[in-house]
């Protein structure tokens, strides 16, 4: 017959063996993920594809998991981007009822506040607290609606503290 205190020992350990389970599988499918989104380079950043109404435009935010710290380097990094993976398209498909005039595609840099992998709960959440992505922002392409090459778009690197408007030809 099993003593109460050495089954008091053994519900114990089981409870710390399953605790330590847990902990490690949510590391390990943290990294896994992490690894996924590393081969990928850049990735959209889940939750963060926004209407903005009253400029009748798009706006997403996408991570650049591993940038350049040449700044032309980045630019043709992210144009690059944009037409091998057809972003336009693929964003108007998630929006046809609208005649959007412009998409305005963000990349950011990870952080500790943005780690990678990381992707917004809720739309709109990533927007709230005073640590949001807006400063963390590397780089925007805003794509006029009947722009017909990349010489139509209007790039701006950095922040809304620290910007400059790049002519992509």
């Amino acid at each position: 017959m099993i003593k109460p205190k050495a089954l008091r020992i053994s519900i114990v350990s089981i409870l710390l063996i399953c605790v330590a389970a847990f902990v490690f599988i949510q590391h390990y499918n943290q990294e896994k993920t992490r690894q996924e989104y590393l081969a990928k380079g850049i990735y959209e950043i889940g939750g963060t594809f926004t209407w903005i109404m009253v400029y009748n435009s798009l706006d997403v935010y996408y991570m650049i998991c591993e940038p350049p710290s040449e700044r032309d380097e980045l630019i043709q990094l992210v144009l690059q981007y944009v037409h091998e993976n057809n972003i336009v398209q693929e964003l108007q498909k998630r929006e046809p009822d609208r005649d959007v005039d412009s998409i305005r595609l963000s990349f950011i840099e990870p952080s500790k506040a943005f780690p990678i992998g990381w992707n917004s709960k809720e739309p709109g959440g990533w927007a709230a607290g005073t640590d949001s992505m807006v400063n963390h922002i590397l780089i925007s392409v805003t794509i006029p609606k009947d722009a017909q090459s990349k010489n139509e778009y209007l790039i701006i690197l950095g922040n809304n503290e620290n910007q400059e408007i790049v002519n992509p030809a």
